[in-house]
């Protein structure tokens, strides 16, 4: 499994955080394109509300920028790149995205988001077990709600889930 989140805000001056992801090291979390399993239990890494989890891939690591400590805090206009780097399970001419996020108890979809990556995200067609780095831009609306949310990150290849991550983040004016 792999994943790569990247969060850029307008600033002047970016923070970097790159985490290896050793699968080992979190506990087991259910994430698939029906439900998110909101229980889940916090990595053993010390990132709070951070899981990753589900689908067939294989995630080598994560960076997001500019988040220097947990949860990450985006502000109403800003825009979340969210990049993943690692390998597929399979070999696929189709890769989609399903950003959502869990608001009053909902499992909603996140809107503004080109959900197939290939030709403009990521390089295909895709081989099984070959690296691939990706991005997908993700607008903060002003309309979405203040304060903390869990966000999950679905990538499919065809129709088989390859990654989840899911985090808390923190929406402010």
């Amino acid at each position: 499994m792999l994943i790569f989140i990247l969060l850029s805000f307008s600033m002047s001056i970016n923070f970097i955080q790159t985490i290896d992801v050793d699968p080992s090291k979190y506990k087991s979390c259910v994430c698939s394109s029906g439900s998110i399993d909101v229980s889940c239990a916090e990595n053993r890494l010390g990132l709070d509300s951070f899981a990753i989890s589900g689908g067939s891939g294989h995630i080598e690591r994560i960076r997001i920028e500019p988040c220097d400590k947990w949860p990450c805090e985006l502000s109403l206009g800003s825009k979340v790149r969210v990049h993943f780097m690692g390998s597929f399970s399979r070999d696929s001419n189709s890769v989609k995205v399903r950003p959502s996020a869990i608001i009053d108890r909902l499992n909603i979809s996140l809107p503004g988001v080109d959900a197939e990556m290939c030709g403009k995200h990521v390089q295909c067609p895709i081989k099984a077990n070959e690296m691939r780095d990706a991005e997908v831009e993700i607008p903060v609306f002003k309309i979405y709600p203040l304060g903390p949310v869990e966000v999950a990150f679905l990538v499919h290849c065809e129709s088989e889930l390859q990654f989840c991550v899911r985090t808390s983040v923190i929406i402010k004016d």
